[in-house]
């Protein structure tokens, strides 16, 4: 049997109750989860992330801010996926204004994220089947 790749999530938000939901549903669903309560301790798991989960409401700075400073982390030839994972309906529709790759719905809602995150692992699989260059 062909095992799904493993794919790396980076979840930086300021609720430790959502991280906590977020890695307990995502881990034994074979996705590798890296929580953050801030964009400077998750710099160092950038460069080997292959989803990017960033809360937009959080003390200090929005989402936003926290793409841009991550985005440069990146290394050249890797394609890191920045989602905007938030409960705010304003922002809804504006994450590529943002500067967000996509948008995750639904915060707190578990079964939401785990359907939107294996779409996620889809196009990261695909992407991996293509030759470098």
């Amino acid at each position: 049997m062909h095992q799904a790749p493993l794919i790396r999530v980076v979840y930086i938000d300021d609720s430790q109750a959502d991280l906590r939901a977020a890695y307990d549903v995502l881990t034994p669903a074979g996705f590798e989860v890296l929580t953050h309560t801030s964009s400077t301790s998750a710099a160092r798991d950038i460069p080997g992330a292959d989803v990017v989960l960033v809360d937009y409401h959080m003390p200090g700075m929005h989402g936003a801010e926290v793409v841009r400073h991550l985005r440069v982390l990146v290394p050249k030839g890797h394609r890191t996926l920045f989602y905007l994972y938030t409960s705010d309906r304003t922002l809804s529709g504006e994450y590529r204004r943002l500067g967000f790759d996509g948008q995750v719905i639904l915060k707190g809602n578990t079964e939401a994220l785990l359907r939107q995150l294996d779409a996620a692992r889809r196009a990261v699989a695909l992407r991996r089947l293509r030759p470098a260059g």
